[in-house]
């Protein structure tokens, strides 16, 4: 069995990266558990690519102990003492800081696999390998996206989002950005692929019109200017204009304008187009935050705490104008420079500068394939300035280092004599043990959450022991165990989740929590902190209707004066 294995995937360390790549690209990046929603790990897709990225490191560390030399060039070196430089501000960040350990985790998990991609020594036939199963997965999702959108309204009881078809990605933006990459690299395998065969030149023209198709009716701002300046650069890098790839791209955009305009879908208004909606406003609530604390920042983990603030003191002053609307959904800037800018101050901008400049002169020095390279990295690096893509999706994030890796100069590479194999050995095969272990279980605690939600009397939450559980799964089971822990007389159980609820409200405060929270310290019948808590949230969420915690606290006052006065009757 293990011989048949090696034959058809190979025996080296490279050709299991390779497969690795495909396995999630063509199978794993499709699957699909219910889920409710937001970003990181909360998607089922994004635990399963983890795993890959764990064995594409781990081949490379088998690789460094084949090999006994560790590969780096410029390119490596400053993406890695920049992210260095991004670890500064956690000295500072005090308790907070430990709430950024996903993000953190995920930069540097980003690097490894940056300089896995080099110690295996992809060849420009091993990224085209990779490139075809980015194709055939934006083909897959983009046929899915359609299927959305023109089968599943005919078939509401599914209940599912036919809105706009982002299929199994659930957000508009991302998809159309992962859709814009599977278009222009299409038209990179037509025209600077390896030897192809007819079938293959069909596939990615059925591959472009696909996603032309789901791009138009995405209706995504951010998705229409990567697909525009993207497909300008890679046209203008070749000296042979691709008519039939001009003539898919165009075929495809006359149907689906044609679809919104005849069918009764989802419609964004002209106006959307040229109206920047509240980022505008983030992005300055965003600058003034910067403006307090420019050099330092305001610490990691900080950001929601501190726009909620800022946000509350502007409306509580009165000094803006009728157009202002509070965001009370604030997990980010839609800017990564801003969050990176509003956390960790100057010094997170010198790392951002410092990756910007390398990228830059990397490309300048790739003269021949400069706008094809800027073409590739346009699409995720323009999305990183409106949105947060490469949390919401892993498939961004890996995508987006493998263009980067693309365009590291292999024969400017350095190199380390490394020894003792037998430690990379342990390290790799205990990182993939981990790290499957640890996103099984999230994937596991995320199913149980989602039957939760469809059943909120459901016990599941409460009956399941697993060694690593995702956030929305520890906000629900606590929630669960105060509700139950109050009817019950719970005590201990009660004052653990006022407790719990009040650290995490540092950090990422929410009116649920507060309303929780404002519960459990009137079933102490502490009334002064009951006062206390909702006065903090009145000042954080002052849109917020707190009437009923108003009456709650109301009705506890008097139930303890009766108390009191059938303890103590007058004689």
């Amino acid at each position: 069995m293990i011989s048949i294995i090696k034959k058809v995937i190979g025996n080296t360390p490279k050709q299991w990266a390779i497969f690795s790549f495909g396995l999630y690209f063509l199978v794993l990046l499709h699957y699909f558990q219910l889920n409710q929603g937001g970003s990181g790990l909360n998607h089922p897709m994004n635990p399963l690519g983890w795993i890959i990225v764990s064995v594409v490191i781990a081949c490379a560390l088998v690789q460094i102990a084949r090999s006994g030399h560790f590969r780096f060039n410029y390119l490596s070196k400053n993406f890695a003492i920049a992210c260095l430089i991004l670890l500064i501000p956690l000295v500072y960040s005090g308790e907070t800081g430990w709430y950024s350990h996903q993000r953190l985790l995920g930069l540097f998990a980003g690097l490894a696999l940056l300089f896995s991609i080099q110690q295996l020594n992809f060849k420009r036939r091993d990224y085209f390998k990779v490139f075809f199963f980015i194709i055939i997965a934006a083909a897959l999702e983009s046929t899915l996206g359609l299927f959305q959108y023109y089968v599943l309204p005919y078939f509401p009881e599914l209940n599912l989002n036919t809105a706009r078809p982002s299929a199994l990605f659930f957000q508009p933006n991302v998809a159309a950005s992962f859709f814009v990459i599977g278009a222009l690299l299409s038209l990179v395998a037509l025209q600077r692929g390896p030897k192809k065969t007819a079938l293959l030149g069909y596939f990615c023209y059925f591959c472009t019109l696909t996603c032309a198709m789901a791009i138009g009716l995405l209706q995504s701002r951010t998705g229409y200017i990567a697909a525009i300046v993207g497909s300008i650069l890679l046209l203008s890098h070749s000296s042979a204009v691709n008519k039939k790839w001009l003539a898919t791209v165009t075929l495809g955009i006359l149907i689906s304008v044609i679809s919104i305009n005849s069918l009764e879908r989802f419609s964004r208004s002209s106006e959307v187009y040229g109206h920047p909606g509240l980022r505008v406003q983030i992005y300055t609530d965003s600058l003034e935050i910067i403006a307090k604390r420019p050099l330092m920042g305001h610490g990691y983990g900080s950001f929601i705490p501190t726009y909620l603030e800022h946000q509350a003191d502007k409306l509580h002053k009165k000094n803006t104008g009728e157009s202002y609307r509070p965001a009370y959904k604030m997990d980010h800037p839609h800017n990564e420079v801003l969050l990176w800018l509003v956390e960790g101050g100057l010094i997170g901008l010198a790392a951002m500068l410092l990756i910007f400049f390398t990228i830059c002169r990397v490309l300048f020095r790739a003269q021949k394939q400069r706008l094809l390279l800027l073409a590739l990295l346009f699409p995720s690096a323009f999305h990183t300035l409106t949105e947060f893509p490469f949390y919401q999706s892993v498939a961004a994030w890996m995508v987006f280092i493998i263009f980067c890796a693309f365009a590291l100069p292999q024969t400017q590479c350095m190199t380390i004599s490394t020894s003792k194999a037998s430690v990379y050995h342990l390290t790799a095969t205990l990182l993939v043990i981990i790290t499957t272990l640890y996103m099984v279980s999230i994937l596991i605690s995320q199913q149980r959450v989602s039957r939760t939600a469809e059943d909120p009397q459901s016990a599941v939450i409460l009956n399941t022991a697993l060694p690593f559980v995702s956030d929305s799964f520890i906000e629900l089971r606590n929630q669960q165990r105060l509700s139950i822990s109050m009817q019950r007389g719970l005590d201990s159980e009660v004052n653990y989740y006022f407790n719990w609820a009040g650290k995490v409200n540092q950090v990422a405060p929410r009116p649920n929590r507060y309303k929780n929270q404002l519960l459990a310290a009137l079933y102490f019948k502490k009334i002064e902190l009951a006062n206390k808590i909702l006065a903090q949230a009145k000042a954080l969420y002052p849109t917020v209707d707190w009437q009923e915690q108003e009456e709650w606290i109301n009705q506890r006052k008097t139930e303890i004066r009766r108390t009191n006065q059938t303890a103590n009757p007058v004689n």
